[in-house]
């Protein structure tokens, strides 16, 4: 089986596209599918770590045409499934590709565009998912919606929380690029606070590694991480986290992990809002709007109150038992739209 992955990473758009299709990725691979992937070279792109992974990238420079991948597809014999995950793609686009694939599968959770698809994937938590997509896909397109479609990274499925007791160590994580340093925001909001340790997560694509790692390097109580591949290790060992939303919401939700969110893209605002309503997080805001002395104010009284995270934790473990991380890869490898 071919399939072909279409998803770009950048500073400025993040890395969440590439990292979760990656996940499927390499399920498929595992499952016995042959997986290329068609990327823009853009700045703070993940190029080199989709071919580190082992994957074929083919590149293009526009493409929202789709002339570009419309020429790659057209070079293999056939494509069984074309997998696209973008928010500047929509169903103008997939017009002009979809007949090069045996099956054209979408990955979204914005729900503001027109498909054209046989699948469509959205792994998020929304009251009345269903009607989000109702007059944007074909009333014959397959959606699996819901967190039981999580596309979770490998190191979370053999991770389990250690930590348990007052509060001591601290993950701060603003995902792949954060380019707004929410990341130093937290630090200067936190850093003075006596007997904590704090772990900070730094991706590839973040324009400011150079200022945060001087100003960790000055910190005892500060390890910098840059482009891990073992964050499951440290959600694991952390009592509470400080970060965005996206994708990592729910690796850290899996963790049972508590933490306290800042809202860094307009499209984690409807995620963050329906995860704090459950109780899952403690979310205050938009980052424009979120000040480091809010944030020290937040975590000060978070960390007072050893219930709250708790609880936090346990309403957690109700959504852990409904993810399964294999679903999307078994969908694909049974055919079944």
């Amino acid at each position: 089986m071919q399939v072909i992955i279409r998803a770009d990473a950048s500073s400025e758009m993040g890395t969440g596209h590439v990292m979760r299709c990656l996940v499927l990725g390499k399920d498929l691979v595992e499952f016995g599918a042959d997986v290329a992937f068609i990327c823009r070279k853009l700045p703070g792109n993940l190029i080199e770590k989709i071919e580190n992974d082992g994957f074929p990238v083919y590149e293009v420079s526009d493409d929202r045409d789709g002339a570009e991948s419309t020429a790659i597809l057209s070079t293999f014999p056939m494509v069984d499934w074309l997998i696209v995950d973008h928010y500047e793609l929509d169903r103008v686009w997939e017009e002009k590709v979809k007949h090069l694939a045996g099956h054209l599968l979408v990955i979204d959770d914005l729900a503001d565009r027109p498909h054209l698809c046989d699948v469509l994937v959205d792994q998020n938590y929304f009251p009345h998912q269903e009607k989000r997509y109702e007059s944007l896909v074909s009333e014959h397109t397959v959606k699996l919606l819901g967190i039981c479609y999580l596309l979770l990274r490998h190191e979370f499925r053999q991770t389990e929380r250690k930590r348990q007791g007052p509060v001591k160590k601290v993950l701060l994580s603003f995902g792949g690029s954060d380019p707004t340093n929410e990341t130093m925001k937290a630090l200067e909001a936190i850093a003075a606070i006596p007997e904590i340790e704090i772990d900070v997560i730094i991706g590839a694509a973040n324009p400011y590694y150079q200022e945060l790692k001087a100003y960790c390097e000055k910190q005892q109580n500060i390890q910098i991480h840059y482009q891990i591949n073992y964050l499951a290790r440290l959600m694991s060992e952390a009592d509470i986290a400080i970060g965005a939303g996206g994708t990592t919401t729910w690796e850290r939700i899996y963790m049972l992990l508590p933490t306290l969110t800042i809202e860094t893209a307009a499209n984690q605002s409807e995620i963050l809002a329906q995860v704090a309503k459950e109780g899952l997080v403690c979310h205050l805001g938009k980052s424009e709007q979120v000040t480091s002395k809010q944030i020290r104010e937040q975590f000060l009284l978070m960390i007072s109150q050893p219930q709250l995270l708790a609880a936090m934790s346990k309403k957690a473990e109700t959504f852990r038992e409904k993810i399964d991380p294999l679903a999307v890869a078994r969908f694909i490898m049974k055919g079944e739209s």
